[in-house]
């Protein structure tokens, strides 16, 4: 009775979750992971209050509590598969140098600078009130669980600037405009910075008596990489070869299947990072694989992917709140100790974020002259380091003897509320403040991509096709595929909505 009681009461609360995030939607600078935030905070000062004697607050809520275990197994895979299906390969390729730049050397930098001043500040000018040494190696790791920007948060941001019906073409504004290079490079440098920081915390995990594991990182990266797009390789191949676009239902299992086949295959690897592995994967799979589902088979795999995804990104912001009411109200002496050390870590956060986008941006402006990133667009990638899941998932992994866990949780959960706040709640003003042109710019590029279409419709027999996609996509002679015949009314317009 008390399980099924409390499956019960977990759906309730997650349905309030989605009516609230519907509500928020309709107002234009209301974001909707922060309403769900905001609810969890009242939800988890309410289960405080309520509760008759010291000690039994933690029974009110621990249904709602899980380990590393269940946030990895269960709400991490759905999150970075859709993450790695939302990357554009456009918006990718044709601001590769600006997201490589940004989003891996800056990120590499970024931690090592935090971890260094972190470091000198805490052993030689001001301890935080901590009575335990920290040596080198937990500020590396401290650096990368609060260098870790939040992708998915980031690009319902950028979608809630637009109307729903341009939320579509945001792509096509890569490299076309400079609001378009900006929204692609910000939501391209949070992917590809999500990858260096967990394989760079999951390594230095592995060793704690040497730093050699720093140059082994990118390795990592590459590594994992190469994992992920391996594995979609097998299942493009697999659906191109197999005539079973008749049976949609079997094309999305595969689909799913073979993602999820990714990230759990390389668990175990040493070498090898699972989320990495799964967010190229995804993308590949975006790529090649889609090509050769049918129609239903990609709506069906579009709308499963996306609704997991904000299923699990939901609950991770309500338990959030919940977390954090909690450790404020029951734990205040504890919360007093974490304070000092959330100000030091916001600080240098602030200034290492600053400092490392100032410094790819100028690199970039100096050997690439076509890229524009002046002041006003570091502005926005300055606002754009917002903390989320990433970063508090990687502090449940957080293993410390001399420095608690729970120091490192209340920590994270002040830096997440905080820049989702204030850094979050204001990209929207500052985009419309300096750039006014935003809407229009995606308005223009919505204008022209029926015309963009047609150009490469009449154009495509004519050119050669990309090796790689020829081999991943074109059908074999003689079988007959569903996907390849022409479609019509909704069957046509749920095609077009999917691609």
């Amino acid at each position: 009775t008390m399980i099924e009681l409390t499956i019960a009461v977990v759906m309730a609360l997650l349905l309030v979750c989605f009516l609230i995030e519907v509500l928020a939607s309709s107002h234009r600078y209301v974001l909707e992971h922060l309403a769900v935030l905001c609810f969890g905070m009242v939800v988890g000062l309410a289960a405080c209050i309520l509760g008759e004697e010291e000690g039994t607050v933690h029974r009110r809520i621990y249904f709602l509590e899980f380990s590393e275990k269940v946030f990895f197994m269960c709400l991490a895979p759905p999150i970075f598969l859709e993450a790695g299906y939302s990357l554009n390969r456009h918006m990718f390729f044709n601001n590769s140098a600006s997201i490589v730049l940004l989003g891996v050397v800056a990120t590499y930098v970024q931690v090592m600078l935090f971890a260094t001043c972190l470091y000198f500040t805490l052993n030689y000018v001001w301890s935080c009130d901590l009575d335990v040494p920290i040596n080198f190696h937990q500020c590396v790791r401290l650096g990368a669980i609060f260098s870790t920007s939040d992708a998915t948060a980031l690009l319902r941001i950028f979608n809630s600037i637009l109307p729903e019906h341009l939320q579509h073409h945001l792509a096509d504004m890569s490299g076309s405009t400079t609001t378009g290079m900006l929204t692609s490079v910000a939501i391209g440098e949070s992917l590809a910075n999500n990858g260096v920081c967990v394989a760079l915390f999951w390594r230095m995990g592995a060793s704690s008596k040497n730093l050699e594991t720093l140059v082994v990182v990118p390795f990592v990266f590459v590594l994992s990489s190469v994992a992920g797009l391996s594995v979609a390789s097998v299942c493009t191949m697999i659906t191109k070869h197999l005539d079973i676009n008749k049976e949609p239902q079997i094309d999305f299992l595969l689909s799913i299947g073979f993602a999820l086949l990714s990230y759990f295959l390389f668990v175990e690897v040493t070498y090898i990072n699972e989320l990495v592995s799964l967010y190229s994967c995804g993308f590949a799979m975006a790529h090649y694989n889609f090509k050769n589902l049918s129609t239903k088979a990609k709506v069906t795999a579009k709308a499963m992917i996306k609704s997991s995804s904000w299923a699990s990104f939901t609950f991770i912001y309500f338990q959030m709140g919940i977390v954090f009411s909690v450790s404020v109200y029951a734990e205040r002496p504890f919360w007093s100790r974490a304070l000092p050390l959330m100000s030091l870590v916001l600080i240098l956060m602030l200034f290492c974020r600053a400092f490392v986008v100032a410094l790819g941006c100028g690199t970039l402006s100096a050997f690439k002259s076509d890229t524009n990133l002046g002041w006003r667009e570091q502005v926005i990638l300055n606002l754009s380091g917002v903390r989320g899941a990433v970063s508090y998932a990687l502090c449940l992994l957080w293993r410390g003897k001399k420095l608690k866990s729970s120091l490192v949780t209340t920590t994270t959960l002040g830096i997440v509320i905080f820049t989702n706040l204030v850094l979050g709640s204001a990209i929207c003003p500052m985009i419309t403040l300096l750039f006014p042109d935003y809407r229009s710019d995606a308005s223009t590029i919505l204008s022209y991509a029926p015309e963009k279409r047609h150009r490469k419709s009449t154009m495509g027999s004519q050119a050669l096709a990309s090796p790689v996609h020829q081999v991943l996509t074109t059908p074999l002679i003689g079988v007959s595929r569903a996907g390849s015949v022409s479609l019509t009314g909704a069957e046509a317009d749920a095609e077009l909505k999917c691609i």
